[in-house]
This record gives C-alpha cells, structure tokens and sequence, in this order.
C-alpha cells in the first residue's frame, strides 16, 4: 500500500487503519508455528471489534490475505475459521474480504468451490 502513495502511519495513527501479518495474527510463535485456536482468533476479532466501535466507526471490514496460510499448509484451519468468522460477521458490523490465489489453492488440492461455500458472495 504505501508504494502505491497510501499513507499507512497517517491512517494508522488516525484509527482508520490498522496492518495484521497474517503470520501474527493467524500463527502461535514458537519453534514451530501452529494455528491459533477458532476460540482465540475469535477472541482476537471481538476485541478488535470492540476497539474500533469505541473509535467512533461504523463498519469494520477484515481483508484476510491467504497466500503464506495456504502455502504453509494452513488452509484447513483457516476455512474453519472462515466459518466462525462469517457467524460473528452476521451479527455484526465486520465485512470480511478474503483474497486466494487460486494456484496456491490449486497447489494445495483446494477446490474453488469449497472456498465459495464459505462466503456470501465471491469474485474471482
């Protein structure tokens, strides 16, 4: 973003913007990374939720880059996710945006189709 003139820090320090790694948000640390629990990342959106609802915003919308969970053999446990995710999403304010490249999805023996399953509307 911020080589296409996007002023991240601006929009960051103004709470209207907020960057997650995926690898942060998604992966325990440790020697060897494993997924966090639905429970834990569901605990994660809440507070975030929360926290930009105090801010004053009306919407807070998620975009969920796949490319490095699916590489890492991760998919699995993030369509799961995607299903808990999508439950909160209807009862609240979140809009999610999920970006797949369908080959990492292909290199992994994912079909498309069962990505669609899991949301509302897809692109691609």
């Amino acid at each position: 973003m911020k080589d296409s003139g996007v002023d991240v820090a601006a929009f960051e320090r103004k709470k209207k913007l907020k960057i997650a790694d995926s690898e942060e948000w998604f992966l325990n640390s440790g020697r060897t990374a494993t997924f966090k629990a639905t429970e834990l990342l569901t605990e994660q959106l809440k507070r975030m939720l929360k926290e930009w609802g105090t801010s004053g915003k009306e919407e807070l919308m998620v975009i969920c880059e796949t490319d490095q969970l699916v590489r890492k053999g991760f998919i699995k446990y993030y369509m799961e996710f995607e299903r808990t995710a999508t439950e909160l999403a209807d009862g609240t304010s979140i809009a999610f945006v999920c970006a797949y490249d369908e080959r990492e999805l292909s290199a992994a023996h994912v079909a498309r189709e069962e990505i669609a399953k899991l949301h509302s509307k897809t692109i691609g």
